[in-house]
Protein backbone atom coordinates (compact mmCIF):
# COMPACT_ATOMS: atom_id res chain seq x y z
CA UNK A 1 0.00 0.00 0.00
CA UNK A 2 1.37 3.36 -0.77
CA UNK A 3 2.15 6.31 1.82
CA UNK A 4 -0.74 8.33 -0.22
CA UNK A 5 -3.22 5.50 -0.10
CA UNK A 6 -2.93 4.94 3.52
CA UNK A 7 -3.32 8.69 4.35
CA UNK A 8 -6.10 9.01 2.29
CA UNK A 9 -7.79 5.50 4.08
CA UNK A 10 -7.01 7.56 7.56
CA UNK A 11 -8.50 10.84 6.41
CA UNK A 12 -12.06 8.86 5.46
CA UNK A 13 -11.62 7.28 9.11
CA UNK A 14 -11.34 10.83 10.40
CA UNK A 15 -14.19 11.77 7.95
CA UNK A 16 -16.93 8.71 9.30
CA UNK A 17 -15.46 8.92 12.64
CA UNK A 18 -16.95 12.67 12.96
CA UNK A 19 -19.91 12.36 10.97
CA UNK A 20 -20.54 9.23 13.60
CA UNK A 21 -20.02 11.64 16.57
CA UNK A 22 -22.28 14.42 14.95
CA UNK A 23 -25.10 11.80 14.40
CA UNK A 24 -24.75 10.85 17.95
CA UNK A 25 -24.86 14.55 19.38
CA UNK A 26 -27.81 15.42 17.36
CA UNK A 27 -29.63 12.49 18.68
CA UNK A 28 -28.80 13.72 22.28
CA UNK A 29 -29.69 17.29 21.40
CA UNK A 30 -32.82 15.94 19.98
CA UNK A 31 -33.99 14.05 22.77
CA UNK A 32 -32.98 16.75 25.14
CA UNK A 33 -35.25 19.35 23.15
CA UNK A 34 -38.05 17.07 22.92
CA UNK A 35 -38.28 15.65 26.30
CA UNK A 36 -41.21 17.13 28.05
CA UNK A 37 -39.64 19.71 30.53
CA UNK A 38 -41.76 21.21 34.24
CA UNK A 39 -41.08 24.11 35.49
CA UNK A 40 -42.78 24.67 39.00
CA UNK A 41 -43.36 28.31 39.53
CA UNK A 42 -43.56 29.39 43.36
CA UNK A 43 -45.59 32.55 44.01
CA UNK A 44 -47.15 34.30 47.01
CA UNK A 45 -50.94 34.68 46.32
CA UNK A 46 -52.32 37.82 47.07
CA UNK A 47 -55.31 36.67 49.13
CA UNK A 48 -55.78 32.95 50.66
CA UNK A 49 -59.13 32.05 52.16
CA UNK A 50 -59.56 29.56 55.27
CA UNK A 51 -63.05 29.17 55.31
CA UNK A 52 -66.10 29.24 53.12
CA UNK A 53 -67.62 32.30 54.47
CA UNK A 54 -64.76 34.12 53.43
CA UNK A 55 -64.35 32.39 50.13
CA UNK A 56 -67.99 32.89 48.88
CA UNK A 57 -68.01 36.69 50.05
CA UNK A 58 -64.99 37.82 48.24
CA UNK A 59 -65.85 35.71 45.05
CA UNK A 60 -68.51 36.46 42.63
CA UNK A 61 -69.53 33.36 41.12
CA UNK A 62 -69.25 29.14 42.64
CA UNK A 63 -69.74 26.72 40.02
CA UNK A 64 -69.24 23.10 39.88
CA UNK A 65 -68.34 22.21 36.55
CA UNK A 66 -66.11 20.28 34.07
CA UNK A 67 -62.85 21.89 32.35
CA UNK A 68 -63.74 21.03 28.57
CA UNK A 69 -61.15 22.54 26.55
CA UNK A 70 -57.86 24.94 26.54
CA UNK A 71 -59.27 28.58 24.58
CA UNK A 72 -56.20 30.19 24.59
CA UNK A 73 -52.79 30.68 25.24
CA UNK A 74 -50.88 34.26 26.38
CA UNK A 75 -47.08 34.40 27.14
CA UNK A 76 -45.92 37.65 29.02
CA UNK A 77 -42.60 38.67 26.84
CA UNK A 78 -41.55 40.80 29.88
CA UNK A 79 -41.28 37.86 31.76
CA UNK A 80 -41.77 34.91 29.96
CA UNK A 81 -44.49 33.72 32.52
CA UNK A 82 -47.30 31.59 30.54
CA UNK A 83 -51.32 32.15 31.39
CA UNK A 84 -53.81 29.74 30.09
CA UNK A 85 -57.50 30.30 29.41
CA UNK A 86 -59.42 26.82 30.18
CA UNK A 87 -63.03 26.35 28.92
CA UNK A 88 -65.17 25.50 31.61
CA UNK A 89 -69.14 23.81 31.14
CA UNK A 90 -71.52 25.19 33.80
CA UNK A 91 -72.58 21.92 35.57
CA UNK A 92 -74.16 23.19 39.02
CA UNK A 93 -74.45 26.84 40.38
CA UNK A 94 -73.34 26.80 44.13
CA UNK A 95 -73.75 30.74 44.08
CA UNK A 96 -74.44 33.47 41.97
CA UNK A 97 -76.31 36.64 43.56
CA UNK A 98 -75.41 38.65 40.33
CA UNK A 99 -76.96 35.93 37.84
CA UNK A 100 -73.88 36.11 35.77
CA UNK A 101 -74.07 32.48 34.42
CA UNK A 102 -76.39 29.55 33.38
CA UNK A 103 -76.48 25.80 33.66
CA UNK A 104 -74.87 24.90 30.42
CA UNK A 105 -72.84 27.92 29.91
CA UNK A 106 -69.30 27.75 28.91
CA UNK A 107 -66.72 30.24 30.91
CA UNK A 108 -62.95 31.20 30.28
CA UNK A 109 -61.56 30.49 33.34
CA UNK A 110 -57.92 32.15 33.65
CA UNK A 111 -54.71 30.46 34.97
CA UNK A 112 -51.21 31.01 35.65
CA UNK A 113 -48.99 28.53 33.82
CA UNK A 114 -49.10 26.78 30.53
CA UNK A 115 -47.67 24.80 27.86
CA UNK A 116 -45.56 26.29 25.51
CA UNK A 117 -43.79 23.25 22.99
CA UNK A 118 -42.65 21.08 25.26
CA UNK A 119 -42.14 22.88 28.83
CA UNK A 120 -45.19 23.10 31.48
CA UNK A 121 -44.72 25.86 33.91
CA UNK A 122 -47.11 25.45 36.75
CA UNK A 123 -47.89 27.11 39.92
CA UNK A 124 -46.47 24.38 42.52
CA UNK A 125 -49.55 24.81 44.66
CA UNK A 126 -52.08 24.99 41.50
CA UNK A 127 -51.52 22.51 39.16
CA UNK A 128 -53.03 23.22 35.96
CA UNK A 129 -56.65 22.35 35.37
CA UNK A 130 -56.93 18.88 33.39
CA UNK A 131 -59.39 18.78 30.54
CA UNK A 132 -62.27 16.43 31.03
CA UNK A 133 -61.56 17.11 35.12
CA UNK A 134 -64.55 18.18 37.61
CA UNK A 135 -63.92 20.74 39.84
CA UNK A 136 -65.73 22.93 42.14
CA UNK A 137 -64.35 27.06 41.61
CA UNK A 138 -65.54 30.30 43.59
CA UNK A 139 -64.43 32.81 40.67
CA UNK A 140 -63.71 36.48 40.39
CA UNK A 141 -65.32 37.98 37.07
CA UNK A 142 -62.65 40.18 35.89
CA UNK A 143 -64.18 40.78 32.31
CA UNK A 144 -67.71 39.98 31.08
CA UNK A 145 -67.28 36.35 30.95
CA UNK A 146 -63.95 36.21 31.92
CA UNK A 147 -62.84 34.56 35.17
CA UNK A 148 -60.12 33.63 37.60
CA UNK A 149 -60.04 31.73 40.69
CA UNK A 150 -60.70 34.18 43.60
CA UNK A 151 -57.30 33.10 46.00
CA UNK A 152 -55.63 30.96 43.79
CA UNK A 153 -56.21 27.48 44.87
CA UNK A 154 -57.49 27.94 47.99
CA UNK A 155 -60.37 28.67 45.73
CA UNK A 156 -60.64 25.94 44.09
CA UNK A 157 -62.10 22.01 44.31
CA UNK A 158 -61.67 18.81 43.09
CA UNK A 159 -64.25 16.81 42.40
CA UNK A 160 -63.38 13.14 42.11
CA UNK A 161 -65.99 9.94 42.90
CA UNK A 162 -68.77 12.07 43.98
CA UNK A 163 -66.66 13.47 46.83
CA UNK A 164 -65.02 16.83 47.26
CA UNK A 165 -61.62 17.75 48.63
CA UNK A 166 -59.56 21.09 48.22
CA UNK A 167 -57.00 21.43 45.56
CA UNK A 168 -54.17 21.42 48.10
CA UNK A 169 -53.44 21.58 52.16
CA UNK A 170 -53.93 25.40 52.48
CA UNK A 171 -57.08 25.36 50.70
CA UNK A 172 -60.41 26.14 52.90
CA UNK A 173 -60.93 22.89 54.77
CA UNK A 174 -64.04 20.89 53.02
CA UNK A 175 -64.60 16.70 52.31
CA UNK A 176 -67.85 15.55 51.37
CA UNK A 177 -70.13 15.49 48.41
CA UNK A 178 -71.66 18.21 46.19
CA UNK A 179 -74.72 18.67 47.74
CA UNK A 180 -72.78 18.97 50.95
CA UNK A 181 -70.68 21.62 49.60
CA UNK A 182 -73.36 23.02 48.03
CA UNK A 183 -75.69 23.25 51.51
CA UNK A 184 -72.80 24.58 53.44
CA UNK A 185 -72.21 27.44 50.47
CA UNK A 186 -75.96 28.39 50.78
CA UNK A 187 -75.62 28.74 54.71
CA UNK A 188 -72.62 30.95 54.85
Amino acid sequence: MSESAGAGAGRQRIIVTALLLLLVLAAISYIYVTRPQKRLLSVSWAETFQSLPALKSHSDLAVMGTITSVLGHLTDNSTGMQYTDFGLVVKRVLNDPNHLTPLGATLSVHQTGGVDGHITQEVADDPLFAVGASTVVFLVQYDPGHFKVAGGPTGRFIVANGSVHPVNSEGVPFSGSVDALAHAVAAS
